[in-house]
């Protein structure tokens, strides 16, 4: 999906359960000098509270090739709660194409 999208993970019966917007918009990174810290909003689109919110953020360009990848995580999110949060260590690069 494109980077102004909102993204949506699912729970074990296919319902959607968070939904995460990125924030941060200035993806310029290169693998000399990439992105290493990326803002999101993560949201809780289910019925359920959650106690511990974590995942693997993940980014791929155009091509399908993986150009950046990091963790999140929150303590505590209640039923149509929304948080800001971080992807620290993140290193987001687009890989040079054969030729550049």
């Amino acid at each position: 999906m494109a980077l102004t999208e909102t993204a949506v993970a699912i729970d074990g019966s296919g319902a959607p359960a968070l939904e995460a917007t990125l924030r941060t918009t200035a993806l310029n990174g290169a693998e000399d000098s990439p992105v290493t810290n990326i803002r999101l909003v993560v949201k809780n689109s289910s019925g359920v509270s959650y106690a511990f919110v974590s995942g693997l953020v993940t980014f791929y360009d155009s091509a399908g090739v993986r150009c950046g990848k990091g963790y999140t995580k929150a303590d505590a999110l209640a039923v149509g709660e929304a948080f800001e949060t971080d992807t620290p260590g993140i290193r987001f690069a687009v890989p040079r194409q054969p030729g550049e």
